[in-house]
Parts: C-alpha cells; sequence; structure tokens
C-alpha cells in the first residue's frame, strides 16, 4: 500500500507544488511538504543548492550549534582591540 506523500507525488524528489515568492522573499511550504519532513512551526529550515536546484531540509539540532560556534569564531577575528589582529 502506497504512502500518503507517495500517492501525491511527494516521493523519490518529484512534487508538483508551487508558491508564489511575495515581495519581501518569502514564499509558503506546501502542507503536504511540510508534512512529509515533519516541519512544525518555529522549526528552522536549511537551503542549500544541489545540481542547480534548490533544496530545503529540516534543521537538525547540530546546525545550530554549528551556526552558533561558526558565529563566535568568526566575530572574534572582527575584534579590532586585539593586538594579534593589527599590524
Amino acid at each position: 500500500m502506497a504512502s500518503r506523500a507517495e500517492a501525491e507525488g511527494l516521493r523519490d524528489g518529484f512534487s508538483l507544488r508551487q508558491s508564489a515568492v511575495t515581495t519581501k522573499g518569502q514564499a509558503t511550504i506546501p502542507a503536504e511538504i511540510r508534512r512529509e519532513i515533519g516541519l512544525q512551526p518555529g522549526d528552522k529550515v536549511v537551503f542549500s543548492i544541489r545540481d542547480g536546484r534548490v533544496v530545503l531540509d529540516k534543521a537538525q539540532a547540530v546546525d545550530d550549534v554549528w551556526n552558533a560556534g561558526q558565529s563566535v569564531m568568526l566575530s572574534e577575528w572582527d575584534d579590532s582591540e586585539q593586538d594579534i589582529y593589527n599590524d
């Protein structure tokens, strides 16, 4: 028996769901897609480009930790008060 997602054409990277992009660059993720990846209000998503296509994935907790760590590290590089960064 086919799952609901398979019946809706969501498996194997095939879907004909559309959403318009607003002037603010926002688009609604169709309900069928949100259900398929378990996306809930407040969840974060990750955008990537693969083979010339935009791919949306639900962010995992490790993504949040990684991004926070990168932000701290990069902000340290911009600290002009530290002698190591001055010529």
